[in-house]
């Protein structure tokens, strides 16, 4: 089996928005979505606010990427790594959020 990371996305601006109300029901997928992949989820995440971007050099700058949060998934190849994410909680929130597999390579 492989590791995936699973890379939320959305603006700052995007997750201020979210409602109580759209967050509970968020809170609800997630629950069902983990209990769907079961084993396979590796680590749930958690969300992500405020990153910073440090250079070799040094400078820090507030990060432009709008990452939102993260999870690591275990599958047999990409393939099925993009089937369990094609119901990700992140889709309910809005055409703002979006996600990014990437398949986590051994240093070994």
């Amino acid at each position: 089996m492989k590791k995936f990371m699973v890379i939320g996305h959305a603006s700052q601006e995007a997750m201020a928005n979210v409602t109580p109300k759209q967050f509970e029901k968020g809170m609800d997928i997630w629950n069902e979505w983990t209990s769907l992949l079961g084993e396979k989820l590796i680590d749930m995440g958690c969300p992500m606010f405020g990153g910073i971007k440090l250079t070799g050099k040094g400078n820090s700058e507030p990060s432009t990427k709008n990452v939102a949060g993260y999870g690591i998934i275990e599958a047999k190849s990409m393939e099925e790594a993009l089937t369990l994410c094609k119901s990700h909680p992140q889709f309910s929130y809005g055409d703002d959020f979006y996600i990014e597999i990437h398949e986590c390579r051994s240093m070994e």
